[in-house]
């Protein structure tokens, strides 16, 4: 919820990550596909710093049966790291997954077997 008022939905995984998507950005996803998103991602942020880098990129691709090469990886992550910080957050988590419609992808593969 915006409880601050900042335009800005905040998710927390843990004491210890905040996920924040803006609130134009919420909008695109209902609070169920919010949460698990929240939890797709935490799965993916491996070492739990709130960002998925591209040693977790290159560790979920090949989780998903995809595994691709340093060049692939270094356009995936320019893809989806859009303020060039080398880390994807939430948010940007999210944009990509609404930019590529891949809710129901990432909701099949997060799924134990």
């Amino acid at each position: 919820l915006d409880d601050a008022g900042s335009g800005e939905i905040v998710h927390n995984a843990n004491s210890h990550t905040r996920y924040v998507v803006s609130s134009e950005l919420a909008a695109c996803f209902s609070e169920e596909e919010l949460e698990e998103l929240r939890k797709i991602f935490s799965r993916f942020d491996i070492n739990g710093d709130g960002g998925i880098d591209e040693n977790e990129l290159s560790a979920i691709m090949e989780m998903i049966g995809e595994p691709c090469t340093k060049e692939k990886l270094i356009t995936l992550m320019a893809d989806a790291d859009t303020d060039g910080d080398g880390s994807v957050s939430f948010e940007e988590f999210a944009d990509l997954v609404h930019r590529t419609k891949q809710v129901s992808f990432l909701l099949a593969i997060s799924r134990p077997i």
